[in-house]
């Protein structure tokens, strides 16, 4: 290791092993967050994993995001530390601006907000909002209302009174904007709302076996689709799953297939909701980001108004370093208008 990381305890120095391994490199200290040193999504699952295997703790993705540093998972691994709540994550929660609220997209959790929190800066809080029952162990909801209702509670706990500020990737938009509408029915304001590359006239056109597989696996389309799954009960398909994360070096054997259960579940239930999602109206105006080409996605009877930013990257690229920069310079000026 390099003269940067300084371990205080045989558990430091056992993660700081793990996370040598994992980003390819030993250039950090106690306190750098995983996700700022290099880390990625997929690293941060594999991470999991080995903790889970190497100290028989199972932690949640979100708890990462909570707490990403070497200190912080060795207070946790021994205990001296709580694990926050299960549906509000704090992304980045430094800064004294209004915090920028992220709704999760169909996987359910909120990592894919983590390069662009990065690309906001220091002095824009970010949070996100992930699926019920994604860590707590209650039961996923397949629900759009349901959902925003709940978002809309956790949002308002941290921040009783406005100006509040709501963003969404792929289901996150819908997420997004049935929250808006519900915050206006509330409080009578009105949020920012960005909505990036959600297409609400079709918004689940893809077989849900397929998009299951895709998304545990981390896999593209061409490469496994959902007829390894298809037919199968819940349980079968979930040990399939979990063996084909193992061939795949995605998940370690140790990872508990009880947890890849509540994964699946979740991404299910989300599937199941934005099948059956009808959008409602939202008097408000709406920032609508699109990957590739101008349009309105199918939102214009849904918005008081939309202002429309259009985006190089593609539909899995923008929430990526690259395309995250990007979305970060447009985001960074509108919210700077409304200071």
């Amino acid at each position: 290791m390099t003269s940067t990381f300084r371990p205080r305890s045989g558990v430091e120095a056992e993660l700081g092993e793990i996370w040598s391994e994992l980003l390819g490199h030993s250039d950090f200290g106690v306190h750098d967050s995983f996700l700022r040193v290099g880390g990625t999504s997929f690293a941060a699952v594999r991470l999991l994993a080995r903790l889970n295997s190497a100290f028989g703790y199972d932690i949640p993705l979100a708890e990462l995001v909570r707490s990403p540093t070497v200190a912080d998972l060795a207070m946790l691994l021994r205990g001296s530390a709580t694990p926050g709540p299960a549906v509000l994550v704090p992304i980045d929660a430094a800064g004294d601006r209004p915090p920028l609220f992220c709704l999760h997209p169909i996987g359910g959790n909120v990592s894919r907000y983590v390069a662009l929190a990065q690309a906001l800066g220091d002095e824009q809080p970010v949070y996100g909002l992930q699926s019920i029952g994604l860590s707590d162990g209650s039961s996923a909801v397949a629900d759009i209302e349901e959902m925003a209702a709940s978002y809309v509670e956790e949002i308002v706990r941290l921040r009783p009174k406005g100006p509040h500020q709501l963003l969404g990737y792929s289901m996150g938009g819908i997420l997004a904007h049935t929250c808006a509408r519900l915050l206006f029915e509330r409080t009578g304001e009105q949020p920012f709302l960005a909505v990036v590359d959600t297409d609400v006239r079709n918004p689940a056109p893809l077989d849900p076996w397929d998009e299951v597989v895709r998304i545990v696996l981390k896999a593209d389309r061409s490469d496994v689709d959902g007829s390894v799954l298809r037919g199968a009960d819940r349980d079968t398909a979930v040990r399939t799953l979990h063996r084909l994360c193992v061939e795949r070096d995605v998940l370690s054997a140790g990872f508990p297939v009880e947890r890849l259960g509540d994964i699946f579940d979740t991404v299910w239930a989300n599937l199941e909701a934005v099948r059956s999602f009808s959008p409602v109206p939202y008097p408000g105006e709406m920032v609508l980001f699109c990957c590739g080409e101008e349009s309105d996605l199918g939102w214009g009877p849904y918005a008081g108004g939309i202002r429309t930013h259009v985006l190089e990257s593609g539909h899995f690229g923008v929430m990526e370093l690259e395309g995250a920069t990007a979305l970060a310079a447009a985001l960074r000026e509108l919210l700077a208008g409304r200071e």
